[in-house]
């Protein structure tokens, strides 16, 4: 997780036990510090139950699926309330400026989620950041199923999820549908908010949604086929990097602006 100042990692696994729950790295000064132990850490265990996705608040790391908090300036762990939502995976999660939204999913019981369509949830919860309480979503305008993907857009929270998108509201509660995603769409994504639109990279695909259009387009130029990569906007070029079969690092540029007539 990127707090602005440090890379903090924390959580998964060591194979034979991990002797430290994790580090925070400071680019600035070239320099790791140890954090401190979440509830239940036991050095040299072989896994323990932080483990993500993780999203930045503003000032702190919240890890909604193990109810915790991990506060960097003061170097502490807390519990959050409960959230009011069965135990997933592949889930959509996504932070704005008030709370942290969660949808969809595959239950965490099923034993292969592509075989068991009925695993994949419908469901979702908003975390409001401020009073520290969770709120369960109302019913979303979007069919359950695999590689749900949520990036906040002018002032919303945009849930896509196969050929689907909606838009959920945090000021009124309300969610609305949105437009249907070309037949090309790529699954098991990343979804990345770039000015007023939104990017969608994933298996040699690309795609762009401008949100005064409301319209998806294909971008020029397709990635290399991928999946599980990560995604981020630098404010000039979206930088894709990670995932298989190919995680060599590549960034998608907008075309410059064509030349303004002479007069």
């Amino acid at each position: 997780m990127w707090t602005g100042t440090e890379i903090i990692v924390a959580g998964g696994t060591g194979g034979r036990g991990l002797r430290a729950p994790g580090a925070a790295y400071a680019p600035a000064a070239d320099r790791w510090r140890p954090i401190a132990a979440p509830p239940g850490f036991r050095p040299g265990a072989s896994a323990y139950s932080v483990n993500g996705p993780a999203v930045w608040t503003g000032q702190r790391m919240v890890i909604w699926s193990a109810g915790l908090a991990y506060d960097p300036a003061g170097d502490h762990w807390e519990a959050i309330e409960p959230a009011p939502m069965t135990a997933r995976f592949h889930e959509a999660v996504a932070v704005s400026d008030t709370g942290i939204l969660i949808w969809g999913g595959c239950d965490s019981s099923a034993a292969e989620c592509a075989e068991e369509p009925g695993a994949w949830r419908d469901d979702g919860a908003w975390y409001d950041t401020a009073t520290g309480h969770w709120t369960p979503l109302p019913p979303a305008p979007l069919t359950p199923g695999p590689a749900a993907l949520a990036a906040v857009l002018g002032g919303g929270v945009h849930v896509v999820t196969g050929r689907g998108q909606a838009v959920y509201s945090p000021a009124t509660g309300s969610w609305q549908a949105g437009p249907e995603l070309p037949a090309t769409a790529p699954v098991g994504s990343t979804l990345t908010s770039v000015g007023d639109g939104m990017v969608l990279v994933g298996h040699g695909v690309a795609l762009a949604y401008d949100r005064g259009s409301d319209r998806w387009s294909g971008l020029a130029g397709d990635p290399p086929a991928r999946r599980g990569h990560a995604a981020v906007w630098t404010g000039g070029e979206v930088v894709i990097a990670g995932g298989v079969p190919d995680g060599r690092p590549f960034a998608y540029r907008s075309p410059p602006p064509p030349p303004s007539p002479s007069p």
